[in-house]
């Protein structure tokens, strides 16, 4: 239940954004996504990350979490970039 998770746990949640594990940062984008609206808060922050981790190279990272954790909080995420498109250059 969004409703039952108190303003300081919403803050713990916000600051393992800011981890170098992208594999947390997955964990966490979806969980903020389930609380959907009362996580808001998060918006600016998986926005400036974004574009960080949308580049990144393995078989899952937390891009689509946070696509997915914006779209529940009622933002438009930007497209992927074309990061190849960026290399070949």
């Amino acid at each position: 239940n969004p409703h039952k998770v108190d303003d300081t746990t919403l803050a713990e949640m916000l600051s393992l954004l800011e981890t170098e594990e992208d594999s947390v940062r997955a964990w966490v984008a979806a969980s903020l996504g389930h609380l959907g609206l009362r996580a808001k808060v998060a918006v600016p922050k998986l926005l400036k990350l974004l574009p960080e981790v949308d580049s990144l190279r393995g078989s899952l990272t937390s891009a689509p979490f946070i696509r997915i954790a914006l779209k529940r909080m009622g933002e438009i995420p930007p497209p992927p970039p074309n990061c190849d498109a960026k290399k070949e250059q």
